[in-house]
């Protein structure tokens, strides 16, 4: 799978937000569908996903839009009310998002947590343990890193840790950063 760009990323994360809302009942669909959405839903499916649903809720109501097949042997299509099982795939995507903001000078990593999102500290107690997997599924890779701290130090790490995975996983020239084990 060819890595994503900045469009598909957009998709994602906005599919993944819709997602990860409730829906409130009764929501009604908005009259204008916001522009380039569809396209992107439909592009995201001849890339290969079988199917993908957005949602989008402001202050002009609710917009959802689907597409491609909930279920691959009846081709039923994905409906509106479908929701989708992301799993640990957010955090390695929240990981690339916060490395793509990171290069284009929007955020820091030395900047406290409790800036952008009040009343976080960005003390995590444990840790945190991503699982790479090839094409079959077979489990290659673990990586576990101690974030009891709140630590700028350690959240690099661990992003750069999660990128290298991910290149490695894709086949691109990665190297692990001071503190990771191979």
């Amino acid at each position: 799978m060819p890595p994503m760009n900045g469009k598909r990323m957009a998709v994602a994360v906005l599919v993944a937000a819709g997602l990860l809302s409730p829906v409130p009942a009764g929501a009604q669909a908005r009259h204008e569908e916001p522009t380039g959405i569809r396209q992107a839903l439909d592009a995201t499916v001849a890339a290969g996903a079988p199917g993908v649903l957005a949602r989008i809720d402001d202050d002009r109501g609710t917009w959802i839009g689907t597409s491609g097949t909930a279920d691959l042997d009846t081709r039923e299509p994905v409906p509106r009310e479908a929701r989708f099982r992301v799993a640990s795939v957010t955090k390695s995507m929240v990981a690339a998002i916060v490395l793509q903001l990171v290069q284009e000078g929007r955020l820091s990593l030395d900047e406290p947590i409790g800036k952008r999102l009040p009343g976080r500290t960005g003390s995590i107690p444990g840790y945190v343990t991503f699982s790479f997997a090839d094409a079959t599924g077979e489990r290659r890779m673990t990586l576990s890193v101690n974030v009891q701290r709140n630590d700028p130090a350690v959240a690099r790490m661990l992003l750069a840790a999660v990128d290298a995975l991910n290149r490695y996983f894709c086949g691109e020239p990665y190297e692990l950063p001071d503190g990771v084990p191979a």
